[in-house]
């Protein structure tokens, strides 16, 4: 599908109250679990602009911050917003190790600059494929271009070199940040949506950050009713009338992926295949998440996860390599960092050899540049993942 006139006017509206209306206050980090918080905030009320979340997770002392967010505006200074959030997040005496970036797009680098000046002794952690962006001078769009200043005053771009001797880049498809003191943390090579995208799983909690493996921003709305009650996918329950059945806005999965960002979406795809089934968690939580200010916290479990994943071809290929559950799942919980999945991770052939997507002709999908078989990611009412 694309974008019709309706769309881009709600969306370019939504950019302009993003940038000129004053900023509200700033969103405080909440606790998701032992050692595990985060911050989520939706620049602009409603449907008109994706919310955002980073996460906070610390072990004996030491933090990491996942993610950084975006750079705002002057009337909108959400990364001043987010240092300060830091700084009263973490306690007296406590040092923030890290900042482990899933990717390069400017809605998780915004603060950079201000986090490293204001963390010295903080290291910048990535996958190292995001090198070239990160810390070399390869640009997610053209400099000058038109796209380049619309974002840039939007305050949706700046600028995040990092330094190289503040950069640490990983190049194996799994490892556990014990370089940083915290070994609760194990970052897992998920690319797709950009080349060294990576997620997040969280040991203790057994929480599961995808980051932008999977988005819960694909809006759908059902009559209300007991089952409402306690789901994390609801964004809001709509009854204008007493009299008449109310409506529930519904958050649903979909995989983001904007080509002319460098998004493949075969590899995105096989990515979400594996988050879903790869490896034990209890919950699974994304970046962008329209339902994480209700009162459950948004996210979802990884019984949904293994039934959306169950209806999509691209997971339903053999991965020829473990059983019918995978399994990786068990040395990964374990702290094992043998390469029992993602092999060749970092290299396009391998991963589409090794799943079945090499050479085969790309199937018929409904899907866009802002949304990856949005159909095939979300059922309506009466669904087995609801």
């Amino acid at each position: 599908m694309r974008l019709g006139p309706a769309l881009v006017a709600l969306l370019s509206a939504g950019v302009a109250v993003l940038v000129l209306k004053p900023a509200g206050p700033a969103p405080r980090f909440e606790q998701v679990a032992d050692g595990l918080l985060t911050q989520w905030w939706q620049p602009v009320p409603g449907l008109l602009s994706i919310p955002v979340s980073v996460f906070l997770a610390g072990q004996d002392g030491k933090w990491v911050l996942i993610d950084a967010g975006v750079p705002g505006t002057p009337r909108q200074p959400l990364a001043e917003q987010l240092v300060g959030a830091l700084q009263a997040a973490i306690p007296a005496g406590n040092k923030l190790a890290a900042i482990l970036v899933s990717h390069h797009h400017p809605d998780h680098i915004g603060a950079l600059p201000l986090l490293l000046a204001a963390y010295p002794d903080a290291s910048v952690a990535f996958h190292e494929k995001e090198q070239p962006f990160l810390v070399g001078d390869e640009n997610l769009v053209q400099p000058g271009s038109v796209e380049a200043r619309v974002l840039r005053w939007a305050g949706l771009l700046g600028t995040a070199p990092v330094p190289a001797d503040r950069a640490h880049a990983w190049e194996g498809p799994l490892a556990d940040l014990r370089d940083f003191g915290v070994d609760d943390l194990l970052y897992v090579a998920t690319p797709g949506h950009s080349r060294g995208h990576i997620s997040v799983l969280h040991h203790p909690s057994r929480t599961l950050l995808a980051l932008d493996g999977v988005s819960f921003v694909r809006p759908s709305l059902r009559l209300s009713g007991p089952q409402d009650a306690g789901d994390a996918r609801v964004v809001r329950t709509l009854k204008p009338w007493p009299s008449l059945p109310g409506l529930t806005l519904r958050a649903e999965p979909m995989v983001i992926c904007q080509r002319r960002a460098g998004c493949d979406r075969d590899r995105a795809m096989i990515s979400l295949c594996l988050l879903a089934d790869a490896m034990d968690y209890d919950r699974v939580l994304a970046s962008h998440d329209l339902a994480a200010g209700n009162s459950v916290g948004g996210g979802w479990t990884q019984d949904k996860m293994i039934a959306m994943a169950a209806t999509l071809p691209e997971c339903m290929r053999d991965s020829g390599h473990t059983d019918n559950h995978g399994h990786p799942d068990r040395q990964l919980l374990d702290g094992e960092e043998e390469e029992v999945f993602f092999d060749g991770a970092g290299d396009e052939e391998a991963v589409g050899s090794e799943f079945g997507g090499g050479e085969e002709e790309e199937q018929e999908t409904e899907a866009d540049d802002d949304g990856v078989g949005a159909d095939g990611l979300a059922e309506e009412e009466g669904g087995p993942y609801e």
